[in-house]
């Protein structure tokens, strides 16, 4: 079964099965294994109860079971695994947290080539840092560039 595959964790956000849409995530997970391999699944969720708490809050949900009246947990994350909270959706991962391997179908596994996933943890790991940085040169060009045609206009 689809059990064997995986481990159940205690985890930040529930005792369970994790799951993410983002490969990019999953990438610290697999990285270091001699023969990486990506399981795509197809995963029902059911109910999903939104998880907002900060695992190490006083509400939290590490290793609890899966909320009553819910079949799983969701969560919005950091490239740190801790949720995410900032209003730009830059940088924003998720985890689909499942106790019942019932709830997942495999469909695909992509064997990988590991030569160059030194190179993806790194844009992983400082990616969104430099994605803001360059937004925020290109924020800064605009407004220059905005500024120089309002002198240009004066002018005339």
């Amino acid at each position: 079964g689809f059990a064997t595959l995986s481990s159940t964790d205690v985890g930040y956000y529930g005792s369970g099965i994790y799951f993410t849409t983002h490969a990019l995530y999953a990438l610290p997970y697999f990285s270091t294994k001699r023969k990486p391999a990506v399981l795509l699944s197809y995963l029902l969720a059911g109910n999903a109860y939104p998880v907002v708490e900060h695992p190490e809050g006083p509400d939290n949900h590490m290793g609890k079971v899966i909320k009553p009246g819910y079949q799983s947990h969701y969560v919005l994350t950091n490239n740190k695994g801790m949720p995410h909270t900032e209003r730009s959706l830059e940088g924003v991962y998720d985890e689909i947290v499942i106790n019942q391997e019932s709830q997942v179908c495999p469909a695909f596994i992509y064997e990988l080539d590991n030569s160059r996933f030194a190179s993806a943890l790194k844009f992983f790991e400082t990616g969104k840092r430099k994605r803001l940085q360059e937004t925020e040169r290109e924020r800064k060009r605009s407004k220059s560039q905005k500024k120089l045609k309002g002198e240009k206009a004066a002018v005339r």
